[in-house]
């Protein structure tokens, strides 16, 4: 009895352990050609979901040029982020990636062309879907994992007229703003330019720029 409940026990541990080790584990190599100033390039792999890095290099780690140099990461199969910088800001410099596996697979490749930043999708045998990821648009696809840049937002219910008797009333000065539209009667403060009158009623808007430099006016319709 006894030899039989081991013999048991050792079928039933190996395998829970063969299932462990399969689940959806893939053992892939970031395989790094640093180009010329070898010592300012990083990197993160990153979980799409999650933000969490599953391997990352950092400045300094690398020092000679054209020679590549392999970091074997465990990546669950998935959806990633392969973050890319540079300390100087200048980019690769020339330098190269690639996330290949030891079957010779390769996930994804490419380098950071200028900048400081960069950033590349990595599908690691995941289902990684592109759709628009902004809750607020009237396509939004929760299922997706990367935004493919085509996210449509609602226009208003029916067009809108303001004569800004009582004040701005739907509309509203942008935050960002570093010079904002005011409510005025009457002539603008500056010759030549600007109405002399609203168009209907005493008020309307205007923003006086008169001898100003380049400044960020927005206008936004609180819905």
């Amino acid at each position: 009895m006894k030899n039989k409940f081991s013999k048991m026990m050792f079928t039933f541990l190996a395998a829970l352990a063969l299932s462990v080790s399969t689940v959806s584990a893939t053992w892939v190599n970031v395989q790094v050609t640093p180009g010329s100033w070898a010592g300012e390039i990083s990197w993160s792999l990153n979980d799409a979901s999650t933000g969490t890095s599953v391997g990352s290099q950092l400045a300094g780690y690398y020092s000679m040029s054209n020679v590549a140099i392999d970091t074997w990461v465990n990546a669950t199969d998935g959806c990633y982020n392969m973050e890319l910088y540079d300390s100087y800001g200048d980019g690769w410099n020339g330098g190269t990636y690639q996330i290949i596996d030891s079957a010779g697979t390769v996930y994804s490749s490419g380098g950071l062309l200028s900048g400081n930043f960069g950033l590349d999708n990595v599908n690691v045998n995941g289902t990684c879907t592109l759709g628009c990821t902004d809750p607020t648009a009237t396509n939004y696809n929760s299922a997706a994992v990367w935004d493919d840049g085509t996210c449509t937002f609602p226009c208003i219910a029916a067009d809108t007229t303001e004569s800004f008797e009582a004040g701005f009333s739907a509309w509203a000065n942008d935050a960002a703003n570093t010079l904002d539209w005011t409510i005025h009667s009457g002539g603008t403060s500056s010759g030549l330019t600007g109405p002399t009158a609203a168009f209907d009623g005493l008020s309307y808007i205007y923003t006086e720029t008169s001898g100003g430099s380049n400044k960020t006016l927005l206008f936004l319709l609180v819905v």
